[in-house]
């Protein structure tokens, strides 16, 4: 079986699918395809976990005195390691801009594919889709004069 299919498989009388459930069916069941993709050792799965709350953390808290973000995580950054740079920064800078644009349509792509069932939403798909896609270049790092010293 496929993850897909056990999942499916899992549903429950509601016909929902149960977090709690598949977890407890993967652990039991170690043959299976979504015991395979799960990480069972729990010191390598508390170390993913504690990296996701910090990666949520720094959406949440890394803000300006208006509440707005004020830190970024571009994709060309998450290869080597990741990080998140100043949004000042990245908006100063065309490349870095050109690439956070072409981030969020990716972005914008994968919502609308889990949205476009939505009739309502038409009009935004399209607005959307007439916005011009910038060219992706290699990435480049700022110039010392570029950077702010500050999230």
């Amino acid at each position: 079986m496929t993850i897909a299919t056990e999942l499916v498989a899992l549903r429950a009388a509601d016909g929902m699918i149960h977090v709690e459930d598949v977890h407890a069916w993967a652990r039991a069941n170690d043959g299976s395809a979504l015991h395979r993709a799960l990480e069972w050792d729990d010191r390598a799965a508390a170390r993913k976990y504690r990296f996701e709350q910090i990666r949520l953390m720094i959406r949440i808290y890394v803000v300006n005195e208006d509440h707005e973000r004020q830190a970024i995580s571009l994709s060309a950054d998450r290869g080597a390691g990741g990080g998140y740079r100043n949004l000042d920064d990245v908006m100063d800078v065309p490349d870095l801009r050109a690439l956070a644009l072409a981030d969020a349509l990716d972005e914008y792509q994968r919502i609308k594919a889990r949205y476009d069932w939505l009739r309502e939403l038409a009009e935004v798909h399209e607005a959307l889709e007439r916005v011009p896609r910038p060219v992706r270049r290699a990435r480049r790092e700022p110039k010392s004069d570029e950077i702010r010293t500050s999230l």
